[in-house]
């Protein structure tokens, strides 16, 4: 949704006040929580998500300021960062994706649901769901996470939700066959809490390029014909709830601003817009802040 110098746009803004909430506050109730980078304007490079044609430095950037927060915070000692990739990179990988038709099969190539689509059906490709995908880079940050360690093991992203089962005690078996059968990363912990901090220098923030500066000019001109979907309208919500307020309150004027606020999004119809709109939230929350209210 985000137009211009996106480097600096709303979801880096939400992931400052994120950071910053959680490097001072304790955590809330919720017992796991994912933070996503900014996947929008990928066509103009200035994602957050190491996509092409991004600037991977934003990207490093992103993960600095997430893991900054998580070290600094008063919970470090009970959380564990557990940071996934969904795609390789396109770089060659010698590892054969395991199968159910291969014999060094680990196990977890199962259909989650047993639900194939036919090829004649849309998006239907005849597929099992019995094989898995390339190996992607996962990265598991704790306290309790010895120097150079390095799980061997076969995993799938459903681990992150073993993990969270087995971690609280959940109960089993409701999130699908492959999340059944996926190990928890709990290997992983495997010493006492660390005390030392070692030191991670923090990554440049890239000044943009002048092809930077023409692909968001490009993106601004083009920006009144790119149409919001409801997904993205609840995220504009969302993104300035967070803005209004450092603790949501459940009283009769909070649910009028509520209100006034989804009527408020549902009048917005591109990203221009919904560009405009966010700049307008976060200044407001901005001066909230410094006149201390």
């Amino acid at each position: 949704m985000n137009t211009g110098f996106s480097r600096f746009a709303w979801t880096v803004l939400a992931v400052h006040i994120l950071c910053a909430q959680a490097s001072h506050e304790p955590a809330p109730s919720a017992p796991a929580a994912s933070v996503d980078p900014k996947f929008l304007d990928e066509t103009s490079g200035t994602s957050l998500d190491d996509h092409p044609h991004a600037d991977i430095r934003g990207g490093e950037w992103f993960l600095s300021q997430v893991y900054q927060a998580v070290r600094n915070s008063p919970d470090w000692n009970s959380t564990l960062l557990l940071i996934l990739f969904d795609e390789h990179g396109g770089c060659y990988d010698h590892v054969v994706p395991p199968s159910k038709q291969n014999s060094f099969g680990c196990g977890l190539a199962v259909s989650p649901d047993g639900v194939v689509a036919p090829p004649d059906k849309p998006g239907g490709s005849d597929f099992n769901f019995d094989r898995l995908g390339v190996r992607v880079p996962a990265i598991i940050v704790s306290a309790y996470t010895k120097q150079q360690t390095i799980l061997n093991n076969c995993f799938d992203h459903t681990s992150a939700l073993s993990t969270i089962v087995n971690c609280f005690g959940l109960p089993a078996g409701r999130l699908g066959k492959r999340q059944q059968v996926a190990p928890d990363v709990s290997a992983a912990l495997n010493g006492p809490a660390r005390t030392d901090f070692p030191p991670i220098p923090q990554p440049d923030a890239a000044a943009p390029s002048h092809l930077e500066m023409l692909r968001a000019g490009m993106a601004l001109v083009q920006a009144r014909s790119k149409e919001l979907s409801d997904l993205q309208k609840k995220i504009l919500y969302g993104a300035v709830r967070l803005y209004e307020a450092d603790e949501f309150r459940a009283d009769a004027v909070a649910k009028i601003q509520a209100v006034n606020l989804r009527a408020e999004v549902e009048n917005i119809h591109n990203a221009l817009e919904a560009d405009a709109f966010l700049v307008k939230h976060e200044a407001e929350m901005r001066v909230r802040r410094l006149l201390g209210k």
